[in-house]
């Protein structure tokens, strides 16, 4: 642990309130300063660590400079808005509370409300957003958006970015009140649970809960955001080559009522609505919603899916294995990032590490894998010569608790053999997850039960870890899509299945060791396929709180190239000779 003088000691006993000493904080700080993104962690709600950790900075080493006096004001105010990218926050009683803690962690703007004070490190593009909501933006007089912004959606720094594609399809987004129920379930949700659905996973009240989190709730929620804001969005329907359903399946399912009505009432509002539409009526086949469900869902989609499966809409699933029923024509798409790898400040962080001299740069963990066994016996061969390749120097390789009780007999003798126990499972954790990913060069990226990458890819990427995907048969989304592939060989490395099999320490030793010069080239290419592949960045799925990445062009590509294969930039053909 670094100190911040010859003569500094942590304090004795210290805890963060959250039950980290001064030790776990050694993730966070180094040389008596925390490291660059990482300035949420301090100050009053997490119990001062800068003043009782000599790593981040106790003995007055990482003091905050002073406060300015009246004539230099910090902070600027602005009535009736918001500060775009505030993907933190803590809870604090007044606005002064709110502006000390940004004092002290360096934030660029913030706004207060009801006990919350939510900011900002970085300024994004625009700065503010306008409200009627009685919000106070304060916005750090000086600041300025960092030149990494620009980069992250141009690719600019990264010798090997490709350009951005052609415009996507233009599409219609529904906004029927039958048909969009987001606001009205996030708030349905949070007075039920406590929590807005997207908060579920990361909540400090369950730090470490067992098994991953249902993120995938607040999938439909993303998207609504990120094709609200979109600009091949019209709002003209006859302009448009595509017609988006905004469907919210799985989140309306485990809110139950809200506002009236029960789950399957809104389910069948929303088909009757939809069934009128001039524009479904005319062109069925070219209408799409998000289709995805969850292992404790009974019936997502109710009416809605039935309706929509029948007259041939186009179903958007997070897995292939976790589909709505009744759709013949899918796409499978990204699930979400773990939120703690989804804030702005991180992928500003891992944008800077990615591009330039940095990018050349070893992190401490060389792989990185932590997940389930799986149900299958196929996949849990596949997953089971994992936990030999923690002989590899620098990776960390560990199961999580759940799945290991239904072992095949043969799988587990193997294990066994290999020292193996059921008891070297941990419990799953975001943010020690999170944690580990950022601070890997390598990632692992095998299937499960299904042929889906799955959230392993995802989190990778979000996390600029490069991919190491174990054989071939995993199922990449957009893949092989003509209209707008991601390319898989410019930021992925793959290794053979069979000789995976055979010899998994040797084959992926290999692998590495083949890869590590190329790693500059690797996570540039990485950084211009995370802005494909992801819909935004931020804490919530909300306008004033999302940044948009390119993940919705890559969608909208992909059900071009499924309607039309010929030109999916451009339907006007194929819909011509379709009608």
């Amino acid at each position: 642990m670094a100190e911040s003088g010859p003569e500094c000691e942590d304090t004795v006993g210290w805890e963060n309130n959250r039950g980290k000493t001064c030790r776990d904080y050694a993730d966070w700080c180094d040389g008596g300063a925390f490291r660059q993104g990482s300035e949420w962690a301090a100050g009053e709600v997490f119990n001062h660590p800068e003043q009782h950790c000599c790593a981040c900075g106790k003995g007055a080493s990482a003091l905050p400079p002073p406060r300015p006096t009246s004539d230099s004001p910090t902070f600027s105010s602005r009535a009736n808005a918001m500060c775009n990218g505030a993907d933190s926050e803590v809870r604090t009683t007044t606005v002064e509370g709110c502006e000390a803690h940004c004092e002290r962690v360096r934030c660029a703007c913030f706004h207060f409300r009801r006990s919350v004070c939510s900011f900002a490190l970085v300024l994004a593009t625009p700065s503010l957003q306008p409200t009627s909501r009685g919000y106070v933006a304060h916005l750090r007089v000086g600041a300025q958006p960092p030149p990494q912004l620009a980069a992250r959606h141009t690719g600019a720094g990264c010798a090997s970015s490709p350009q951005r594609q052609g415009s996507p399809p233009a599409f219609y987004l529904y906004e029927e009140p039958a048909l969009e129920w987001g606001e009205r379930l996030s708030r349905c949700f949070e007075a039920a649970r406590g929590m807005p659905p997207w908060a579920l996973a990361v909540n400090d009240s369950a730090h470490q809960r067992d098994g991953a989190p249902p993120i995938q709730l607040a999938h439909g929620l993303w998207l609504y955001q990120a094709l609200r804001q979109h600009p091949a969005r019209t709002r003209i329907p006859e302009r448009a080559a595509l017609y988006v359903v905004p469907a919210y399946g799985s989140l309306s399912e485990a809110t139950g009522g809200c506002d009236g009505q029960t789950h399957l009432n809104r389910m069948e509002a929303a088909a009757s609505s939809l069934r009128t539409s001039p524009w479904f009526k005319a062109a069925p086949r070219r209408h799409l919603l998000l289709a995805s469900t969850l292992p404790e869902d009974r019936n997502a989609l109710g009416a809605l899916g039935e309706l929509a499966a029948t007259s041939g809409a186009v179903a958007l699933c997070a897995d292939s294995r976790s589909c709505a029923r009744g759709f013949q024509r899918r796409v499978v798409i990204p699930p979400l990032p773990l939120p703690p790898l989804a804030t702005l400040a991180v992928q500003l962080q891992t944008a800077r590490q990615m591009c330039g001299a940095a990018a050349a740069r070893r992190r401490p963990t060389s792989l990185f894998f932590r997940g389930l066994h799986a149900k299958s016996h196929e996949a849990q061969e596949l997953r089971a010569r994992l936990w030999t390749l923690r002989q590899l120097p620098g990776a960390a390789v560990k199961f999580t608790r759940g799945g290991s009780a239904s072992l095949e007999p043969d799988t587990r003798r193997w294990l066994v053999a290999q020292g193996w126990s059921g008891g070297s499972a941990v419990p799953f954790n975001a943010y020690a997850y999170a944690r580990a990913a950022l601070r890997s060069d390598f990632c692992v990226v095998v299937r499960g039960d299904g042929q889906n990458a799955g959230r392993m890819l995802v989190d990778a990427v979000a996390a600029g870890c490069v991919p190491l995907v174990i054989g071939d048969k995993t199922v990449l989304p957009f893949r092989k899509r003509q209209g707008g592939p991601l390319p898989y060989a410019d930021f992925t490395v793959g290794v053979d299945e069979l000789e995976y099999m055979r010899y998994p320490a040797e084959t992926v030793r290999k692998a590495l060791e083949e890869a590590a010069p190329r790693l500059p080239q690797l996570r540039a290419a990485l950084l211009a396929a995370r802005e494909r592949l992801l819909l935004g960045y931020g804490d919530a799925p909300l306008r004033y709180n999302m940044s948009l990445a390119r993940g919705a062009d890559t969608l909208l590509r992909a059900v071009g190239q499924l309607i039309c294969p010929r030109n999916p930039a451009s339907l006007s053909s194929c819909i011509g000779e379709q009608a």
